[in-house]
């Protein structure tokens, strides 16, 4: 009998949870659906050369995020390494692999801005 009453509230409470979301989708269906956010496109360019400028900035920041994260894990390794030798070693490459890696990066941002010069297309961080 206590399996059966179980069964019967674990029932009752999806039927319960199935109408609050059929209702919050009717509400959803009837929404207005002219409104439009104030956020600018990336894509509203009509030059693809626009585009592509938007898309190397938006990696070589991705880029440079991603090497400062492991500055940051190699600074930590070197903290808990706690004298071993062979995670100081882990920790020093660590570190000299993303502070290679960030100037990789910003050569690659400065080249990308001297081409863009000479080609006479503009990203959108201009500097």
């Amino acid at each position: 009998m206590q399996k059966v009453k179980q069964t019967l509230s674990r029932v009752g409470y999806g039927a319960a949870l199935s109408l609050v979301m059929a209702k919050n989708a009717v509400a959803a269906a009837q929404a207005p659906t002219n409104i439009k956010p104030d956020i600018e496109s990336p894509t509203n360019q009509t030059d693809f050369g626009e585009i592509l400028s938007r898309v190397i900035d938006a990696l070589l920041l991705f880029a440079g995020a991603i090497a400062v994260l492991f500055l940051i894990i190699g600074g930590f390794r070197y903290v808990v390494s706690t004298g071993n030798a062979e995670q100081v070693d882990a920790a020093r490459k660590t570190i000299l692999y993303a502070v290679l890696g960030l100037i990789v990066i910003f050569i690659a941002f400065v080249l990308t801005r001297l081409i863009q010069d000479y080609l006479g297309v503009r990203g959108r961080f201009d500097v």
